[in-house]
């Protein structure tokens, strides 16, 4: 999961370096090498040179990496519609409500971390 996590964040924010990475993903830049390393042997992620900074690595997906991630897409879409489908709207209520109430704690979380309060 970590590893889909990090393609994920690539897709989303592609040009990213390890440190990026790691802060988007709450780890520390040893966890992000160790991932992209096997990301890079599958050929599912790609490493460039910054143009601006030859210190500084940055990834990208690979044409493997973003076919993956749209099968793993379609699948996931595919599930989430059959289960949705067995819900009454009512479940479907309260489960959003209680979503919503989930992503503002994990909003404040993410806040204190980006902020060390």
């Amino acid at each position: 999961m970590p590893q889909l996590r990090l393609m994920y964040l690539v897709w989303l924010h592609g040009g990213q370096s390890a440190g990026e990475i790691a802060e988007r993903m709450i780890v520390s830049p040893a966890t992000v090498t160790g991932l992209t390393a096997r990301l890079l042997k599958q050929g599912l992620v790609r490493r460039e040179e910054d143009s601006d900074d030859r210190r500084l690595k940055r990834f990208w997906l690979t044409p493997d990496g973003d076919r993956l991630l749209g099968q793993i897409s379609v699948a996931a879409d595919a599930y989430m519609e059959a289960v949705m489908s067995r819900l009454s709207d009512d479940v479907i209520a309260r489960l959003a409500e209680s979503l919503g109430a989930f992503n503002e704690a994990a909003e404040a979380v993410q806040r204190e971390a980006e902020t060390g309060v």
